[in-house]
């Protein structure tokens, strides 16, 4: 069997995250060389398909691509705006169940969108956000402090501020559109101009953590970056 050091492990890295794999994901061109190569490697290397003679095995996917020419009107007192997806916003789904439509939704604003009972604090306390389009802001109230101290413990940024609690978690609190708002932070418009218009992967339905995903957040969620108008 061949030697695996480090130099092997460093030609296996280089290649495979080189733009010739496009990022490795499933069921793209790029996930598929990803498979090829691994395959070749375990062969090389003296290695026998464990899966009744093959390589592989398969595994249910459903993968999510946003409209790139979507574009969300929006109106409000004597003022019209018109949001370009990938330009100006980022909308995506996690849903699974075909073509998503928002139309005739009201908008609220709800502070960081952060519900803290533990610190005191419910930025939806009183508000029924029911089939409405939800914008917050990301980070969280602390983050402008310029000391540690503060209700979520200054500028270090706390589980509250992140971008994965607010599409993780009080999902009945999203109506039908949650928005995430950024300002100058730590979070950057790129990131999820990158991620959010992608292709996305999804797994099986039977998994609890994805059907949770399908069944319960709002049907879209998004982000925008820019000067915030709360009118």
């Amino acid at each position: 069997m061949p030697v695996i050091g480090d130099a092997e492990l460093k030609r296996d890295t280089e290649i495979l995250s080189s733009d010739a794999f496009g990022g490795r994901l499933p069921g793209t061109p790029g996930g598929d060389r990803t498979v090829a190569y691994m395959i070749a490697g375990m062969r090389t290397a003296g290695l026998q398909p464990g899966n009744h003679g093959r390589w592989t095995q398969d595994v249910p996917l459903v993968t999510i691509t946003a409209d790139p020419h979507f574009a969300l009107d929006v109106a409000g007192k004597g003022h019209d705006e018109k949001f370009v997806q990938n330009a100006d916003i980022v909308l995506w789904t996690k849903r699974h169940d075909g073509h998503g439509l928002l139309a005739n939704s009201s908008i609220i604003f709800a502070g960081y969108g952060i519900h803290a009972p533990e610190r005191g604090w419910d930025d939806y306390a009183g508000v029924d956000v029911h089939g409405k389009t939800v914008i917050v802001l990301v980070n969280d109230p602390d983050w402008q402090s310029a000391a540690d101290t503060g209700t979520f413990g200054g500028r270090r940024l706390t589980y509250y501020g992140r971008w994965t609690y607010r599409s993780g978690h009080h999902h009945s609190r999203y109506g039908t559109c949650r928005l995430s708002f950024r300002r100058a932070g730590k979070y950057q418009w790129r990131a999820e101009d990158r991620s959010g218009s992608a292709v996305q992967g999804r797994g099986p339905r039977r998994s609890r953590r994805l059907d949770i995903d399908a069944r319960c957040p709002a049907p879209f969620q998004g982000g925008r970056s820019g000067p915030f108008r709360p009118d």
